[in-house]
């Protein structure tokens, strides 16, 4: 048996698949829905800034680390352990002077240790700064039998440095130098109001 086709029959096949083709896009697209709704606009989430204090109580090792992860070079010399409320001592050096980081079983016993009168100067035989926060005490410069030795410019900017990561580490701080320091010094006690007597009749 003989099949014949005729001329063209081909171009009419592929016009057949075409408008198939064409009529199915079409459906598909139909039924594909419109274009996705925009979401509703949420609100932002608040972004948690981290406290950089250390705990209180903390240790001097932690202070330490922290100082040298603020980007200060300190170069440690040696620790000791202590006792009557001392805990620890880092002795290390920074800038060229020696620094000194200890740690008090609390801040109650540190504070009894540094009760340092309001803007009372270092003594003899005393750093040029002292720093108090938390349970940690944290000195640096020369002691010698004389009066302290004041730090000259390119140390001066150096605390400026030190006390700035102290203050985010401990803050706020008590502090006993010969330079005015860039911290967060405790409020002073509000003063309670006096009673006044009333008039009488």
């Amino acid at each position: 048996m003989c099949i014949r086709t005729t001329r063209g029959g081909g171009r009419h096949v592929r016009r057949s698949v075409a408008v198939a083709l064409l009529s199915l896009s079409v459906l598909v697209a139909a039924c594909g829905g419109g274009p996705p709704s925009a979401s509703p606009s949420s609100v932002p989430t608040p972004v948690v800034t981290p406290d950089p204090h250390l705990p209180d109580p903390t240790t001097a090792d932690d202070v330490f680390r922290a100082i040298g992860a603020a980007g200060l070079r300190l170069t440690p010399n040696n620790a000791v352990t202590g006792d009557g409320g001392l805990i620890k001592r880092i002795n290390a050096s920074y800038g060229g002077w020696p620094l000194s980081i200890s740690e008090y079983t609390s801040a109650a016993v540190l504070a009894g240790r540094t009760e340092w009168p309001a803007d009372e100067m270092p003594g003899a035989g005393e750093p040029a700064v002292a720093v108090a926060g938390s349970n940690i005490l944290i000195t640096w410069g020369p002691m010698t039998n004389g009066a302290p030795v004041a730090p000259d410019a390119a140390r001066a900017a150096r605390l400026v440095l030190l006390a700035e990561a102290i203050d985010a580490l401990l803050g706020p701080l008590r502090y006993r130098s010969l330079v005015v320091l860039p911290v967060t010094t405790p409020a002073p006690p509000s003063a309670a109001p006096s009673a006044q007597p009333e008039a009488t009749p």
